[in-house]
């Protein structure tokens, strides 16, 4: 309770500090509208942080509590909410999918972003002429959780994390990014919630690390067959990644050049249907193609 009192009262502080103007009207049904006035303000902190605490006087529905989108409501709204009122894009209820745009000079820690469950494109580039690591680290737990990129040199590049509340997935809640570089670099992460996508067959091609636009996978339709092709001398990896975040299954783990297919099933065992992402790592050419078998 004292831990939960603390983070309360910064959240307060960060909303006095922070010279509050009146905002926009929402929908009643927006995340953070805790008082159903159809506005984002003080007021709607002081309510969730009395709901937390535990007064009988302020019930509030999960939709509009869960204001980072975790899963909880807890503490960690109160503060989310407060940022996004004293004006830090990072943290914004109306517009939880928007693009978190990272960037700096050299070795650096980034400021806290939150992550929602889903897929999360993380989108790096760098101008330098040695290392480039990034790991992406949790803050409430102190784990670094994924090695987002390690290259030499410049780079340009895009890869799938999948928040998910598995054992050994990357889990809803506030991160930061630890940066290794020696020149300019830049960190564009997205979070699409897309309720829909084109139908396989589907082919994609490309070259490096990248991830293609979504595809449908429906049920009905028995194994889905993946045709993938490499021209390169590096990794050639293919993840295969569920809308909500689950990374399914590992089309292909190789090196150099390579030319080859894996039918993967569907249904009670194996791959879920619905919304699919694959998260290419290369260092060359590439083609995959998707259709059922």
């Amino acid at each position: 309770m004292k831990k939960h009192l603390i983070v309360i009262g910064m959240a307060l502080v960060l909303l006095i500090v922070g010279c509050l103007v009146q905002l926009p009207k929402v929908d009643a049904a927006t995340l953070g509208d805790m008082n159903g006035d159809n506005k984002l303000n003080s007021g709607d902190v002081r309510y969730l942080a009395l709901h937390i605490v535990g007064n009988p006087l302020y019930v509030i529905l999960h939709a509009e509590g869960d204001v980072n989108s975790d899963g909880k409501i807890n503490v960690g709204d109160v503060y989310y909410l407060a940022k996004y009122l004293v004006g830090d894009p990072l943290y914004d209820p109306l517009y939880p999918n928007h693009p978190i745009i990272l960037s700096g000079i050299g070795d650096d820690v980034t400021s806290h972003f939150n992550l929602i469950a889903g897929i999360a494109i993380f989108d790096m580039i760098h101008d330098g002429d040695s290392n480039f690591i990034i790991w992406l680290y949790n803050v409430s737990s102190g784990e670094n959780e994924e090695l987002l990129v390690n290259e030499i040199g410049p780079y340009s590049g895009s890869r799938i994390v999948g928040v998910y509340d598995g054992f050994s997935d990357v889990k809803p809640g506030e991160y930061v990014l630890d940066v290794t570089a020696d020149g300019n670099w830049e960190v564009s992460i997205e979070q699409p919630t897309p309720s829909t996508a084109p139908s396989i067959p589907q082919t994609f091609t490309g070259s490096g690390a990248d991830v293609p636009s979504p595809f449908m996978l429906e049920s009905g339709n028995g194994a889905v067959n993946f045709e993938m092709h490499h021209v390169g001398s590096s990794n050639f990896i293919i993840w295969l990644y569920h809308i909500s975040g689950d990374r399914e299954e590992l089309l292909v783990n190789e090196i150099g050049n390579y030319d080859g297919s894996v039918l993967v099933s569907m249904g009670e065992y194996g791959i879920s249907t619905g919304i699919h992402y694959i998260s290419i790592e290369a260092d060359g050419n590439w083609q995959v193609e998707i259709s059922y078998e």
